[in-house]
């Protein structure tokens, strides 16, 4: 691991031109994105003027990434997350006149396999040298990306370098430590806790988070748009199979609106079920599938009304709000304006984002939450723009001096 950070050399990155520099990356999660979508389809539908794909890479497939998301979902996730290409010129403006960092380390989260775009892709916009541990079991598409990376620009990739080691490997994350003047890590607060004994350099901490849907009283006016947003909120759910820190973990129906709960609830479920068939669910561990089945019992138990389909359950619980096991399993609450604002208070930074009904939302949501989380319509809490804030902060965030 030491010889690898040795080879890590940003001074050509820092050389080169804006131009070059944004076109290697666009190049480069194009080829992903291609790759991606060329590979999950039978072979029968592919379309023959295609252009020649890196054959060093076996076909997609879930396992090979150490994932357990199905490859319709999989394949969704890494087309998504290459999407912020188009937004490279617009993240290059909002650089000009910052400094890079110099080198910066990024250990990643085991349960989002996409999670390295953002940060990789603002990362080498600011000219930084980056090293990227993931797990030796769990790799997501980082080596991926690398291997597009240097295809489309070998020079430029030497700023960048991806250490597979297992978690158990203290001694690559030290040397990790101490080879980066900035150290971004990805995980839950224990993940966090456990990385930060074994190094006396300050992280910069990306921990446990979660997501809210929200459905405003106003968002009755709009009523005759059910369908499409329930649609919309049941992508959000199946995407990453709700295992992400941006995935809805709750929904919540504030009360005096037009919309009644149940036929929210309801139709939230017609919606799951009407996806899952294109949309599948992964594998889940036995510590997930436990989780699930003590969820729904508890929802029973308490009186709360329970739809359940093939791969996913919809509740309508009242009372204290339950964090849902994942995997496609979300509570419907009612709740004052006040209540929410108060929620939304108390979860304080863990809130990642809050999704809304539509764009009318917005900005008033926003408003009234007084919260540093991320307001965006259903259907996009788990795409976010490559310019959207990340923790509350800057998307450049510790990337840049």
């Amino acid at each position: 691991m030491i010889e690898a950070l040795s080879r890590v050399e940003a001074a050509p990155l820092r050389a080169a031109g804006a131009t070059r520099v944004r076109d290697w990356l666009a190049r480069s999660l194009e080829a992903l994105s291609r790759e991606a979508h060329v590979r999950g389809q039978p072979e029968a539908s592919r379309v023959s003027t295609e252009a020649p794909l890196d054959t060093r890479h076996a076909p997609l497939d879930p396992s090979t990434l150490g994932s357990l998301l199905s490859p319709e979902v999989l394949r969704d996730a890494i087309e998504t997350s290459c999407e912020v290409r188009g937004e490279l010129a617009a993240a290059q403006a909002q650089l000009a006149g910052r400094a890079p960092v110099g080198r910066v380390g990024l250990v990643l989260p085991g349960n989002v396999e996409t999670a390295i775009v953002r940060p990789l892709v603002w990362a080498l916009l600011a000219r930084d040298a980056v090293a990227i541990r993931v797990s030796s079991r769990h790799a997501g598409i980082a080596p991926r990306l690398h291997a597009q990376l240097l295809a489309h620009d070998a020079e430029l990739s030497r700023a960048v370098a991806v250490l597979r080691t297992a978690r158990e490997d203290h001694d690559a994350l030290r040397a990790l430590s101490r080879w980066a003047d900035r150290l971004h890590v990805w995980g839950s607060d224990a993940t966090v806790a456990e990385l930060a004994r074994l190094t006396d350099r300050e992280l910069m901490a990306h921990g446990t988070g979660l997501s809210l849907a929200l459905v405003t009283r106003e968002a009755a006016a709009r009523a005759d748009r059910l369908d499409d947003a329930l649609a919309r909120l049941a992508l959000d759910v199946a995407r990453y199979d709700q295992r992400g820190c941006l995935s809805p973990q709750v929904c919540l129906v504030e009360e005096g609106g037009a919309i009644e709960p149940s036929r929210w609830a309801r139709g939230l479920h017609t919606a799951l079920e009407a996806l899952g068939p294109r949309f599948p669910r992964g594998a889940i561990t036995p510590e997930e599938r436990a989780a699930e089945r003590l969820h729904r019992d508890a929802a029973l138990a308490i009186g709360a009304e329970l739809w359940v389909g093939a791969d996913h359950a919809v509740s309508l619980e009242r009372g204290a709000i339950r964090r849902c096991p994942t995997v496609r399993n979300l509570a419907v609450h009612v709740m004052s304006r006040a209540e929410i604002v108060g929620l939304a208070a108390r979860l304080g930074p863990q809130l990642k984002s809050v999704g809304v009904l539509d764009d009318a939302d917005v900005a008033p949501v926003s408003a009234w939450l007084g919260t540093r989380a991320h307001v965006v319509p259903f259907g996009r809490m788990q795409t976010p723009s490559l310019l959207a804030p990340a923790d509350g902060a800057p998307p450049w965030h510790g990337l840049v001096a």
